[in-house]
This record gives structure tokens, C-alpha cells and sequence, in this order.
């Protein structure tokens, strides 16, 4: 009860601060370069629709390199013997971020190791962007956890800036399970942000759109980087050859797990937990006072009503609904879905959580496992369960998917 209630009051200091300085908002910059993103997503969309990206990521290889990490409840890390905070700029910043979320581990049990690289969408970011990281955690040799069967893609949710709440929520307990897992930070969050951002508030549209698409790419980097195999540290070697490979992530996190596990075109798990197949409900839920929608209305001379309807049409243009339309064949690739929605969710409608599953169900292969879940509360609530809902929901995903690949 102490852990929920420190949790409640986290996020009601979070956002009472929000609602008192206006700067603590998406989108105070106005629109941005709108150019430049609409260029981007025509170059995207291209190399999309033409071989599924294989031309365009093959140009820009993806060179890791790799670091030790260590983290402690104390709010200390250290990465490659040096020390620093770990909560960097932007851990607990945001919707989910928690400071309670510091979690204990065994280093002989359980291995941490960060990663970076250059972005494939690097000259589109801002500066302080375009680094890509993440955090692959994973059992130590010969610990008492399970062997690695397979290797999960966690997305972040909205304001979930670093690494700490998905590690103690999910990375660690899905490796009693013998799953993996790769935490990616996206662009404009935690030691990604830009100058003079603040908080996880983008500070454009255009610079938020760019984000969305930044770590779709990044995840579809990621995961066909695994599947041909990698190396960690001290001849560690996984490939989709031993381990399966997935994909999810909470509310934001859940829309960009689908796009990523789509355009991955790999026979990968996907978990999309309150997840959405667009951006739209930043201005069409219960968060859209969270967007400064005076500096919108002026850049355009709009009236409110206009400045929806235009953000919504600008928000569609990252879709999954789009991303399917365009697809190259084959278009089913997914080997296992498992969805959850929620019944009362104020920030995703079930409508918007139905018609993900939609969409997401045309991209499953024929005879592959699939399955929508639904839940009893809303989006608060139904992050409060991630431990006893999401990771249930990725270990049946997991084995659903392991049975489809193996035959069983």
C-alpha cells in the first residue's frame, strides 16, 4: 500500500506542476519545421513501401557499443567503473516515472549492459538527440534464472525517460520466465533531450512527430540487429536462432511497439499494452490539456476547434492504419499478438484500443496465435498492474509465439 500510495503522489506533485507552469507543456515552440518532418515522412514512407526499409537501414549499419551497467536502489549508477547519478536528466519526470522505482539485484544473478549508436534518423533530430541508447538486461551465466529463451523490446510510455520503472517492473520479473530484455530511451527523453527542453514536453510538433518516428525506426533497427546475432561481453552471443525475438511497450509505447513490430518484418511476438495505433489521443484524451494550445491557435491564427482538427490530421500521419496501407509484401509477418485494452480508459478510447487489434490482426501471419485482453479500469489503473497484467501478457505472447516456431 506504501509503494501505491508513494506511486499516487508522485504523479499528482508530476502534474500539479505541470498545470501551474505553462512551460511544463507539449508543443510551446508552435509547429516547428513542419517541412522538414513532411519530407521525412515522404522519404520513410519510400523506402516503406518499396523493400520495407531494407535499402535504407542497410545504408546506415548499426555499430553498438557497449557498456557496463550498474544500477542500485540508492539512485546511484555506474556505467564502465565510472560514477553518476542514475535518475540522469529526466528519470521520474514524467507519467510513470517513480522515484520508488529503484530496484535490488544480485550482479552475479543478473547482467546490465547499455548500448549506444547513432541514430538512423540522426540528421533529422536535434542536436543532443541523435544518439540511440538502450539498456539489455539479461540472467548472468550460470544464475538461478532460466536460460535465455527469448529477448523483449520494452517501449517506454509517455514521460518514461530512462530505464528505472520498466527494470523493476518488468525487466526483472520476466527473467523468471527466461526472457530478456532491451529498454530504449527515445529521442527528446532523459540524456536524449534537446536544448532547452523541458521535462519530456517536446518542444514542437514537428519535433515530436520526428521523435515518434525516430524510435520506430530505432526499434526496427534494433530488432533485425538481433536476429542476425550479437555479441555482449565475455563471448555472451544471442541470435533469433536461440532466442525468440518480441516487442512491446505501455500506452505511447504500445503504438510505437506495433509500427516497430510491423516494419520490423520479422516473426517476432508484439505487446501492446493500452496501446493505440496513433498519436491522436495526445489531443483527443483526457491529456490534451497538456498541450499548449494557445501558442498553436496564435502561430496559425486558429480558433481551438481548428488547431484539433489540424494536429489530429498531423497525427495520423504516423499510423498504424497508414503503415499497413503501404506495406510491401508479405504483409503478415507478426508470429504472436497479445493485446490488452482497457474498459474505461479515459486516455485511450476502447474504440482506439479495438481498432488497434484490428489493424494489428491483419498483420499476423496465417495460423499464428492472437488475442485481445480486456481489463476492468483505466489507464492509471491499469498501470498500477503492469506486474501482475503485462508481464503475464508477454510471457503468453512469448510462449504462443515459441509453440508457432517450433512447431509444438
Amino acid at each position: 500500500m506504501s509503494s501505491l500510495l508513494g506511486t499516487i503522489d508522485v504523479l499528482h506533485t508530476r502534474y500539479s506542476r505541470a498545470i501551474q507552469d505553462p512551460e511544463y507543456r507539449f508543443f510551446n515552440g508552435g509547429y516547428g519545421d513542419m517541412d522538414s518532418y513532411k519530407d521525412l515522412v515522404r522519404e520513410i514512407e519510400e523506402q516503406w513501401a518499396t523493400d520495407g526499409l531494407r535499402s535504407f537501414l542497410n545504408a546506415k549499419p548499426m555499430t553498438l557499443s557497449w557498456t557496463r551497467y550498474s544500477h542500485h536502489a540508492v539512485g546511484r549508477s555506474t556505467r564502465g567503473g565510472g560514477c553518476c547519478c542514475s535518475s540522469g536528466r529526466g528519470s521520474g519526470s514524467g507519467t510513470i516515472g517513480m522515484e520508488s522505482a529503484h530496484a535490488e539485484y544480485d550482479t552475479e544473478e543478473v547482467w546490465l549492459d547499455e548500448a549506444v549508436w547513432e541514430s538512423p534518423l540522426k540528421d533529422a533530430l536535434p542536436v543532443g538527440s541523435q544518439t540511440a541508447k538502450m539498456l539489455f538486461v539479461r540472467r548472468a551465466p550460470d544464475s538461478r534464472f532460466p536460460k535465455t529463451t527469448s529477448i523483449l523490446l520494452f517501449m517506454p510510455a509517455t514521460g518514461d525517460e530512462e530505464y528505472e520503472s520498466r527494470l523493476a517492473t518488468l525487466a526483472l520479473p520476466l527473467l523468471e520466465h527466461g526472457i530478456a530484455s532491451a529498454l530504449i530511451v527515445p529521442p527528446l527523453y532523459g540524456s536524449r533531450r534537446a536544448p532547452g527542453q523541458k521535462g519530456h514536453y517536446a518542444i514542437t510538433v514537428a519535433e515530436y512527430m520526428t521523435q515518434s518516428f525516430a524510435l520506430v525506426v530505432e526499434g526496427v533497427q534494433v530488432l533485425r540487429h538481433m536476429a542476425l546475432g550479437f555479441t555482449v561481453r565475455d563471448g555472451e552471443h544471442f541470435s533469433i536462432d536461440t532466442c525468440f525475438l518480441g516487442v512491446a511497450g505501455f500506452s505511447w509505447g504500445g503504438a510505437m511497439a506495433a509500427c516497430s513490430a510491423v516494419m520490423s518484418r520479422l516473426p517476432v511476438a508484439c505487446i501492446p499494452y493500452v496501446g493505440m495505433g496513433s498519436p491522436a489521443c495526445l489531443c483527443t484524451g483526457i491529456m490534451r490539456w497538456q498541450i499548449n494550445w494557445s501558442v498553436l491557435m496564435e502561430s496559425k491564427r486558429q480558433t481551438m476547434e481548428e488547431a484539433t482538427t489540424d494536429i489530429e490530421q498531423l497525427f495520423k500521419t504516423l499510423s498504424l492504419t497508414r503503415l499497413l496501407k503501404s506495406a510491401p509484401k508479405p504483409k503478415a509477418t507478426i508470429a504472436s499478438l497479445v493485446q490488452i485494452a482497457a474498459t474505461d480508459d479515459h486516455f485511450v478510447s476502447k474504440e482506439d484500443g479495438q481498432n488497434l487489434f484490428n489493424d494489428l490482426e491483419t498483420a499476423v501471419m496465417d495460423g499464428s496465435p492472437s488475442q485481445l485482453d480486456w481489463i476492468g479500469g483505466g489507464h492509471a489503473t491499469a498501470f498500477l498492474w503492469l506486474k501482475s497484467t503485462f508481464v503475464p501478457a508477454c510471457v503468453s505472447a512469448v510462449n504462443a509465439l515459441s509453440d508457432k516456431m517450433l512447431g509444438g
